[in-house]
């Protein structure tokens, strides 16, 4: 038996709540049929997940761990173990209901998850589905408009452990809240977790995903979100560790005037894979949306984007915009970008494009004409072309944090 065959058997084993039996069920029966993605699959032709299961990563090793973590006055701070969480800011149980998954007496809060209409039997999807019973439901009242961001701190252990988290977000009429998840991890593990938000009317979020595992670790993210009449989501994912690394995203606009920034950035070296897939639909008439996604590539890394923007019949006055753009380091390194539209309506304004491109020769030459020295000019472009992504985050406090981390990355790669 394989260790994929090893591992969905411990998930299928594991203890189920009554409550959430309809989707775990759901979840295994698709299980028993999953197989690791391959080349035929069309949203992972560029990656090979066969090297991740040759090592017996198993759902029962699982160590407990301590809260790591230094006072912030910055942030409203929730920290998580392992999936459970172990401290939480008591000034913002007065403005949100913190409920794990399993304790819940009614699914209602769940419908968020019926709405991956684009990853419905995908390989991470099953995995989260079927292993359900690990995760939280946040609940933002409405009208509540925080001082403060929330930082929420993911930590793993448990060498050859693999974990699933599902993080339920339901943002209420007018709410406006910013967060950082980040999330890291020692020792050599792999990690499933997924975000899906359900915004209602008018609500705004501002999120921040930092993915900062150690180069051991395999990572799979999922985001998905919902958003209601009027509501505003801007979305930044910085994928900075991991050995192989995969982003699903996908955003529904359901309601007019609906908007969505998704943003993202990946810096690789040495081996390391990057994959985002990336659907966002546009199913209502007067909806925005924009993506900008840049990788930077070192060494022997590959990068793969793939983004499609699907506009339905009846949403016309739509504006969409879709960029990739990647700064390759060496001539090892390769990148994969595949920019889409689905347009089914006439009245729309959409763009989409990629490039891919060395740093220019002509604008090195520049810097050190003037007396600075080739690396200085190196981490000055970089520095440039990251930014186009980090400026992009609305709430300077998130953007700070998020560009004093890249800035210790840029280093190291350059």
């Amino acid at each position: 038996m394989s260790n994929f065959d090893n591992l969905k058997n411990e998930i299928s084993n594991t203890s189920k709540t009554k409550t959430l039996e309809p989707f775990i069920k759901k979840g295994l029966e698709d299980l028993e049929e999953l197989e690791l993605p391959h080349r035929r699959i069309e949203t992972w032709k560029y990656t090979n997940l066969n090297s991740a299961f040759e090592k017996p990563f198993s759902a029962q090793n699982i160590k407990a761990g301590s809260v790591s973590m230094k006072p912030d006055k910055d942030f409203f701070q929730i920290c998580e173990i392992n999936g459970k969480v172990q401290f939480i800011d008591e000034e913002l149980k007065n403005v949100l209901s913190i409920t794990e998954i399993n304790q819940i007496h009614s699914t209602d809060d769940l419908s968020i998850l019926k709405n991956d209409s684009f990853y419905t039997k995908d390989f991470l999807k099953t995995l989260s589905t079927s292993s359900l019973e690990v995760g939280y439901i946040l609940k933002v009242k409405k009208n509540t408009t925080l001082e403060k961001p929330i930082k929420i701190t993911q930590q793993y252990f448990g060498n050859l452990s693999f974990h699933n988290c599902n993080y339920i977000f339901i943002i209420e009429d007018s709410a406006d809240i910013n967060i950082i998840h980040e999330q890291t991890n020692a020792d050599e593990c792999m990690i499933n977790s997924k975000y899906s938000f359900d915004l209602a009317q008018n609500a705004k979020v501002n999120h921040l995903f930092i993915q900062n595992n150690s180069k051991s670790t395999y990572t799979f993210s999922q985001f998905n979100t919902k958003a209601e009449r009027d509501s505003h989501y801007h979305n930044t994912i910085l994928n900075l560790g991991s050995k192989l690394s995969r982003n699903n995203i996908y955003v529904d606009l359901i309601g007019e005037n609906a908007l969505a920034d998704a943003n993202g950035l990946f810096i690789l070296d040495e081996t390391q894979h990057h994959d985002t897939n990336c659907y966002i639909k546009h199913s209502k008439a007067h909806t925005f949306s924009n993506q900008l996604y840049k990788g930077i590539l070192a060494d022997e890394s590959r990068g793969v984007f793939a983004g499609i923007i699907r506009i339905d019949r009846d949403a016309q006055l739509v504006n969409s915009t879709q960029l990739n753009k990647n700064l390759l380091l060496s001539k090892k390194a390769q990148v994969f970008s595949r920019p889409q539209l689905e347009i089914y309506a006439d009245d729309v304004k959409c763009a989409h494009g990629s490039t891919t491109g060395q740093l220019s020769m002509d604008e090195l030459f520049y810097f050190q004409a003037r007396g600075i020295s080739a690396e200085k000019a190196k981490s000055m472009l970089a520095r440039a072309f990251i930014n186009d992504v980090l400026l992009k985050i609305e709430e300077p406090r998130l953007q700070e944090y998020a560009m004093d981390i890249c800035q210790a990355y840029e280093v190291n790669l350059l």
